[in-house]
């Protein structure tokens, strides 16, 4: 709850809640995550649930009950996932590495700096922007690495819509640096 209002107090415009990644210092449960995508739009943010799970009725479950704006699914889906999801209604985003292909369907791109999504790794921008072209007018994301020195030139180099930040906005692992983030949101939105 305090990341949520940290989030809110930087700026920022989607705050991401983590579900189905049993390995993550992030990852919620269903209820917390309500809970937590309530309190976003209370405080005026868009929450974006985060999952690595395959299981499209699990992730439907998941929407119905936490209510999100947008899913960001680490992983190709084919159309009637989006369809499907479409329908309860929540946006999809899907987690691309440089390479791979731009799914046709879908609100838009979270692309990392690897083929391995939630890398860490910095990026740079330069080998987002065939993607954030190919995206044709979607929104686009990039991650992976960033911060507030960072952020704004891989932006420009990109050309995508916005950037996520993670580990290197937290202070202790899955807790937000209310400084860093700040700092990184201002950067973004400068950009």
């Amino acid at each position: 709850a305090s990341d949520v209002a940290t989030a809110a107090e930087a700026g920022a415009d989607l705050v991401g809640l983590e579900l189905g990644s049993p390995n993550s210092p992030r990852n919620l449960n269903t209820l917390e995550a309500q809970r937590l995508a309530d309190q976003a739009r209370a405080l005026g943010l868009h929450p974006v649930l985060v999952t690595h799970s395959a299981d499209l009725a699990t992730i439907r479950e998941w929407c119905r009950f936490v209510r999100p704006d947008y899913v960001h699914l680490h992983r190709p889906a084919p159309p009637e996932w989006v369809h499907s999801l479409a329908a309860i209604p929540v946006h999809v985003l899907f987690g691309l590495g440089p390479d791979d292909e731009v799914p046709a369907e879908g609100a838009g791109l979270v692309i990392d700096a690897l083929a391995d999504s939630q890398s860490g790794l910095p990026h740079d921008g330069g080998t987002s922007r065939p993607l954030v072209e190919a995206a044709g007018g979607r929104f686009t994301f990039i991650e992976g690495g960033l911060d507030a020195a960072s952020a704004a030139r891989a932006l420009h180099r990109s050309g995508a819509t916005g950037a996520t930040g993670c580990g290197s906005l937290e202070s202790t692992l899955g807790r937000l640096d209310p400084a860093r983030l700040a700092a990184f949101v201002k950067a973004v939105q400068s950009a």
